[in-house]
Formats: structure tokens, sequence, C-alpha cells
């Protein structure tokens, strides 16, 4: 994409990271509010899609407890390019 845009000397770096939360409530609270995309598309449910969609997910994300807390492991693509 970057060559595509006249870049040159152009690399890319994976770099894994991890997302921890206290409880799958502290989770929702990040999703729901921090996450512009996730929190655009939840503003549109009415007040019984919205508990249902919140019950569904945090029972989802419990299968990433350890303990007490929630650990999410991601990673970020990251590329440079010169102009």
């Amino acid at each position: 994409m970057l060559r595509d845009a006249g870049f040159a000397d152009v690399s890319s770096e994976t770099v894994p990271f991890r997302f921890d939360f206290g409880s799958s409530d502290e989770w929702w609270r990040f999703i729901s509010t921090v996450n512009a995309p996730v929190a655009a598309r939840l503003r549109r449910l009415d007040a019984a899609q919205l508990d249902q969609v919140r019950q569904e997910s945090t029972a989802e994300i419990e299968r990433f407890a350890s303990g007490d807390r929630l650990a999410l492991a991601a990673a970020c693509l990251c590329a440079v390019g010169r102009k």
C-alpha cells in the first residue's frame, strides 16, 4: 500500500502487545467507549440489543481470563517508508 502511494524504502514490522483488563466489566467499558468504531455501532442499538451484545460478548471474552485478569493478545502492523 505504501509503495502504491509512491513511498520508497518501505519496511514493516508486526509488534505484538497485550491488552490487560481487571475484569470483563473493565473490558466492556473500554470496548464500548474508547474503541470508536465499536462504540459508534453500539450507540445504534436499543437497550435490549445492547444488553444482549454485552452479555454475549463478556461471556465470550471470559475465555481469556487468567486468574482475576483478562489478557488479550494483539498485534500492530507498523510500516514506514520514504517519500
